[in-house]
């Protein structure tokens, strides 16, 4: 496939189902890219890449129940190196920014 024309492959993980179906709903006019997979929490996440292959950007929550965002991000280096994490929060708190980025 010719790199110029792929879609790029999103997954949205967030705990709450509003905030997931608005995110979801923005990237739906988005002409680069399409959400393939949704979570609730990181081991949602590790469970359903699984079945669905390669993620290119993995938007992810940091505040979240079972898996929260920082340990889903430091997974999917871990295990997905290609993927690219986008952290959202309404915490903005500096340590937690700090964090985030070592993820």
């Amino acid at each position: 496939m010719n790199r110029g024309t792929e879609q790029l492959r999103v997954a949205v993980v967030d705990d709450h189902p509003c905030a997931r179906d608005g995110f979801i709903t923005g990237l739906e006019q988005w002409p680069h890219g399409r959400v393939v997979l949704e979570a609730g929490d990181g081991l949602e996440l590790e469970r359903k890449m699984a079945e669905v292959g390669h993620i290119h950007i993995a938007l992810v929550d940091l505040l979240m129940p079972e898996r929260d965002g920082f340990e889903t991000m430091a997974w999917l280096a871990r295990h997905h190196p290609r993927t690219l994490c986008i952290a959202i929060s309404f915490d903005t708190c500096p340590q937690n920014v700090k964090r985030a980025l070592r993820a």
